[in-house]
């Protein structure tokens, strides 16, 4: 792990030989006799060991996300089905962490609660092949108090598959994975709850599908009442990895590496995600317990959102070692209809035709603060997280179109930078000049999240937009695309598959679809 992280005390780890029963006079369940304490070594763990001082640091944590979302407070806070959470030293990742516990905190303070946390984490330590570890102690133990272990649902699991679920308290004394997790749970959720923490093995994709079905079968009666929580950091970059695939622009190429990975997740490519194991994602450590969520979770009844993005070399002003993390949230996917008035639609064309003249006539970008200052406070429903593009044309032709598909920040942040893009590093044109401004219109296309379908004979042609994968090559057409052109569906597909690099028939076998839906506006129909 990160060589900046804390130092792991290995003379702790060999007097650990047999479960520990404490006694906390600060627990949250209290202690029988016959309870059975799991707890991570001390001096193992990656955060305070004195209470006080750990939830003074997540207090910290809360305090600045609060401060960060404060733009959206009026905003409705969403049940979360799952998370992908990083876990190194809270000095490094907890920041990034707190961006998904904080809204599990506001959702309690509203009395929707959980009555199950499962907590899946790698393992970095004990040898584990196609299994999963589960405690067989009652409780599990961190400075912030005892937690129940939900010993009759892990009964569930080994009845089910005795195969895939091992029970053994001793990779819980070292492995920091699943103990990272555990404070930030306790400090959201301040009522009684139970958990599962898992320990998993490297394991093969036909067992970790296996592992799915299971653990999917086990949360049947209980699904709503049931968080998962994933721990996970990403690209690990350095020598002391193994791992430099590009020695310059390192802070750049890692975040576009980072956000790769990140939106196959987005994307539900369950094998794309799976293989880059061998390639891109070799170095996230939490890749198995992600392509099982992966696998438990229905696409086209779950929304994947992009939380919060950090690295370590950002935070140390050092890129010779850097280890990347994601909050990344998967919601149940929302049924009601995203709509924009129309003072909305023109604000935004009016916001993106002025980041235009002051990038090309002064150099600059407008910020969020200037952007309020121009134009008063932002309303709700720009600052939601949506995918979108920024089109430019002169007359009937297209002069620039670049956006992006998967929701991971506001809406009025896509539209500040991809108007900027769509202008001046859409590779198909030369920059746009400035005595062309008065002659180009700009077009918003806001999209819905993409969800799969089963063949492309579920393509609407101008309804949909498309995503087209198919190994490692992808493309998108936005659903004005085809009617603009008069393409029907196979005459749709096969320049979506040129598009993508590909020969024109070969949407017809090995490939997957994604749709989504957009509201388009431009600055012609909203005069």
């Amino acid at each position: 792990m990160h060589s900046l992280l804390p130092t792991i005390s290995l003379l702790l780890i060999f007097l650990a030989t047999g479960v520990r029963v404490m006694v906390n006079n600060d627990s949250t369940n209290p202690i029988e006799k016959s309870d059975k304490i799991v707890a991570i070594t001390e001096g193992n763990r990656w955060y305070p060991e004195d209470r006080l001082n750990l939830k003074n640091l997540l207090q910290r944590y809360w305090e600045n996300v609060s401060s960060a979302t404060s733009a959206s407070s009026n905003s409705k806070y969403r049940k979360i089905k799952a998370m992908i959470s990083p876990h190194a030293g809270l000095q490094y990742s907890g920041a990034t962490a707190a961006y998904g516990f904080y809204p599990l905190s506001k959702l309690a303070d509203g009395g929707i609660k959980y009555e199950r946390v499962i907590v899946i984490g790698p393992s970095h330590y004990y040898p584990l092949q196609n299994q999963l570890a589960h405690p067989v102690g009652t409780l599990y133990k961190t400075p912030l108090g005892n937690i129940a272990i939900d010993q009759q649902a892990i009964k569930q699991l080994t009845s089910l598959r005795p195969d895939l679920f091992t029970g053994d308290d001793t990779p819980f004394y070292r492995e920091h994975s699943v103990d990272n997790q555990i404070p930030f749970i306790q400090y959201s959720l301040k009522y009684d709850f139970k958990i599962i923490p898992l320990i998993m093995g490297h394991s093969n994709l036909h067992t970790i599908k296996e592992m799915a079905k299971t653990l999917s079968l086990l949360m049947k009666n209980k699904g709503d009442n049931t968080l998962i929580i994933i721990s996970s950091d990403f690209t690990h970059y350095g020598s002391n990895f193994g791992f430099t695939p590009f020695t310059k622009n390192v802070e750049e190429n890692l975040k576009k590496l980072d956000y790769e990975v990140a939106q196959t997740i987005q994307n539900f490519a369950l094998e794309k995600f799976y293989s880059f194991e061998q390639d891109k994602a070799q170095t996230v450590c939490g890749h198995g317990p992600i392509t099982l969520l992966m696998a438990m979770s229905n696409a086209a009844e779950t929304e994947v959102v992009i939380n919060h993005y950090e690295t370590s070399g950002r935070l140390s002003q050092d890129f010779s070692l850097s280890v990347s993390y994601f909050s990344i949230l998967f919601f149940p996917k929302e049924t009601a209809e995203y709509t924009l008035t129309d003072t909305e639609k023109k604000l935004l064309l009016k916001i993106a035709r002025k980041n235009l003249e002051e990038k090309i006539l002064r150099g600059k970008i407008l910020s969020s603060k200037e952007v309020e200052k121009e134009f008063g406070k932002i309303p709700d429903n720009l600052l939601a997280k949506r995918g979108g593009f920024v089109t430019l044309n002169i007359g009937h032709d297209l002069r620039g179109c670049i956006g992006e598909i998967f929701p991971s920040r506001p809406l009025i942040d896509v539209v500040l930078a991809r108007s900027i893009d769509s202008a001046l590093n859409d590779t198909r044109f030369h920059p746009v000049k400035a005595d062309e401004l008065s002659e180009i219109t700009i077009e918003i296309s806001v999209l819905t999240p993409p969800r799969s379908v089963p063949s492309y004979n579920d393509i609407i042609i101008g309804k949909h937009g498309v995503v087209l994968t198919k190994g490692v090559h992808g493309a998108v057409f936005l659903p004005q695309v085809a009617s603009e052109q008069g393409w029907d569906l196979p005459t749709t597909l096969a320049h979506l598959s040129q598009k993508a690099g590909l020969h024109p028939h070969a949407w017809q076998e090995d490939t997957s679809f994604q749709v989504f839906e957009a509201i388009v506006f431009n600055e012609d129909g909203m005069k």
